[in-house]
This record gives C-alpha cells, sequence and structure tokens, in this order.
C-alpha cells in the first residue's frame, strides 16, 4: 500500500478552506462534462498520477484532494494571497473554479474585470497596485457596489443564467475582509 502523500501546510488556510468548502458545495456531479465538486476527471487523473496513487472516478475525490488541487491550480496559480479583501477573493476563486485559471473566461478574465472596475491597468495579474486600488475603493465606495459590479460583468459570461449568481455564496459576507 502506497504511502499517504504529505501535504505541506497552507498559509491561511482557513481562510481558503471555507472558500472551497463553499465553492464546493454549489457545485455538483455533471455528467455530460465528467466533473464532480467543480473538478473535471482529467484534472483528477493528473493529480492522483502524481501523487503516486491508482486511479478512480473524480466522484470519489476527498476534500484534502480538492483542497490540494484548488490550492496549487487555482489559487497560488493566480496569487490570490495578494488580495486582502476576502469577499473579492471569493469571487475571483468562484470565477476561476468555474472556468478554470487561463480560459479566456477564467481566471485571468475575472482579475481583468476586477481591474477594470477599480481603473488600473488590466492585465490580468494580481499585484500590490490592484490590492492598492481595491482597499482604496472599498474604504471610500464600500464593497457592494465592487461586487455586484464584479457579477453584472460576469453575466455575459455564463449566457444569461445568472439566477445563482445572486445566491448567498456571492454575497458579502458580513464582517469578512
Amino acid at each position: 500500500m502506497a504511502d499517504k502523500p504529505k501535504r505541506a501546510k497552507i498559509k491561511g488556510s482557513a481562510k481558503f478552506n471555507r472558500i472551497l468548502a463553499d465553492t464546493m458545495k454549489y457545485e455538483g456531479w455533471n455528467e455530460k462534462e465528467g466533473s464532480y465538486g467543480g473538478f473535471m476527471q482529467n484534472t483528477y487523473d493528473d493529480y492522483r498520477k502524481s501523487m503516486d496513487l491508482p486511479p478512480r472516478t473524480v466522484k470519489e475525490i476527498t476534500f484534502g484532494e480538492a483542497r490540494d488541487i484548488a490550492k496549487s491550480n487555482y489559487w497560488d496559480h493566480l496569487k490570490l494571497d495578494k488580495l486582502d479583501n476576502e469577499n473579492v477573493k471569493r469571487h475571483i476563486f468562484d470565477h476561476t473554479f468555474q472556468f478554470g485559471p487561463d480560459s479566456t473566461n477564467g481566471g485571468k478574465r475575472a482579475i481583468m474585470e476586477l481591474q477594470k472596475m477599480l481603473g488600473v491597468k488590466e492585465d490580468g495579474i494580481l499585484g500590490p497596485k490592484t490590492n492598492k486600488a481595491l482597499n482604496k475603493y472599498t474604504e471610500t465606495s464600500g464593497e457592494e457596489p465592487l461586487l455586484s459590479g464584479l457579477r453584472a460583468l460576469r453575466e455575459p459570461t455564463y449566457g444569461g443564467r445568472t439566477e445563482w449568481l445572486s445566491n448567498q455564496y456571492l454575497q458579502p459576507r458580513q464582517g469578512v475582509r
């Protein structure tokens, strides 16, 4: 029997785990796409292979495996730890989770939409200028106008099927920043 893979301590893991768990709660099994909880079968296969584990259906993914994949392929890839605002991290992470970190509609697009709202260079890279502009925007205008604007920019991506964008998951969390 293969040894269990060692997991690295994840910086800020409580916030990340909460955001991941919330995201996965709204995902389910998509037989047409072969995905479960937002994870595609081929992504899960690649992960299991990298850990020298036998293949199995993505329906059997554990939260620990989901966390490892989401942390490295989505969260770290986009450098979401650079943002101070948890609700904006949540929005970008969810968008990335839906479409992938590099796809035309995925994480890079979500970051560029944020940058457009903030009036900074739309390069799809999270850095100190974007974070500074985000903090200034939320201090002067509040968080809700920004999140509403981001949801509105995201609507065309979903072909008008956006009723779920208004669910509590993508609404600002009180006392969360």
